[in-house]
């Protein structure tokens, strides 16, 4: 009972995080894609993730397509990460997300969890940040 209680409660707060801090930004957002581009998020870091292809196949956003292990393949060396800040609370975020055709058809998609943390508090779907309750 206490863990369920811990679940709700987690999930309910990474819901509350995603509405108010995440909702309705992009990845264009954190990172300038043009010089002199304005960005709302503070950029704290970028660079390639590596993910073994177990972690890709058990991951809740990368294991949804029918060949994991094919699709694996055309993605490892497609992900990237970034770490932001939020201008007002300062919250950090880490983002994991596609950057590759050949992996993501144009479509950059992953995930946003807290800098500290590897629970999933949105998804990236087209750049775009959706909550999970939505």
């Amino acid at each position: 009972m206490k863990l369920a209680i811990a679940l709700l409660v987690s999930t309910i707060t990474f819901a509350g995080i995603c509405e108010s801090q995440l909702d309705g930004h992009s990845l264009s957002d954190v990172q300038a894609y043009d010089e002199g581009d304005v960005t709302f998020f503070t950029e704290i870091g970028t660079g390639d993730f590596t993910m073994t292809k177990e972690e890709f196949i058990a991951n809740p956003i990368f294991n949804q397509f029918e060949n994991g292990d094919e699709y694996y393949e055309d993605c490892k060396d497609a992900l990237r990460y970034v770490e932001f800040a939020h201008p007002t609370t300062g919250t950090q975020f880490k983002a994991i997300y596609t950057i590759e055709d050949s992996c993501d058809g144009g479509n950059s998609y992953g995930y946003i969890t807290k800098i500290d943390s590897k629970d999933i508090i949105a998804e990236i779907g087209d750049s775009e940040f959706y909550c999970p309750s939505k």
